[in-house]
């Protein structure tokens, strides 16, 4: 049993991360945020295996937000995606080295990240990402914690997909989160995973 979408945040900061997320959503988080936290749920509901996507909402932390998801990478049964932010100065070369440091993809999240999917910032990294063979993992839809903004539908996607080379996409949340009426419109025929 795989969960192909979990979040972990550093000790020193989980507690207050998850605050602010359960504030945000109007919800109540099942796990402390933590590395020992995932795995503890994990056990509990007979998961095997977990992929963790680290979101960058700083696009100065990419490089080191990296370099510990690589520290972390297949440890526990945990297999840990690279972040990338669409502002991150060095996004090209960062990708790069992602690629180098045996990650499988890359976690994007245009709602936290406040650009749009289909903006030329995330096309350039979608087109990247697939020129090196880097899956693309992404917030599809809507987000609980942000009401009425708009990043990420799947009629967005469908403009970027139309705009960017062929590339790797996962759109998490059955490919757009309270906008799932627009997937068979825009997403059925791209190759899209759901």
């Amino acid at each position: 049993m795989i969960d192909f979408h979990a979040h972990t945040f550093p000790d020193r900061i989980a507690a207050a991360a998850v605050a602010k997320l359960e504030q945000k959503a109007h919800a109540t988080s099942f796990s402390d945020g933590t590395r020992a936290g995932l795995l503890r749920g994990m056990k509990q509901a007979g998961i095997d295996h977990a992929v963790v996507l680290p979101v960058a909402t700083n696009p100065l932390k990419c490089a080191s937000m990296n370099d510990t998801s690589h520290a972390l990478d297949g440890l526990d049964g945990l297999t840990y995606f690279a972040a990338i932010h669409p502002d991150a100065p060095d996004w090209h070369e960062e990708l790069g080295r992602a690629k180098q440091l045996g990650f499988k993809g890359v976690k994007i999240h245009p709602v936290y990240q406040d650009v749009a999917i289909d903006d030329p910032r995330f096309i350039r990294i979608l087109e990247r990402c697939g020129e090196l063979g880097l899956m693309v993992v992404m917030h599809g839809g809507a987000d609980i914690g942000f009401p009425g903004v708009e990043k990420c539908s799947p009629k967005m996607l469908r403009h970027a997909l139309d705009q960017s080379g062929p590339v790797t996409l996962v759109a998490a949340h059955m490919g757009g989160w309270r906008n799932w009426q627009e997937v068979p419109e825009y997403l059925l025929d791209t190759g899209v995973y759901l």
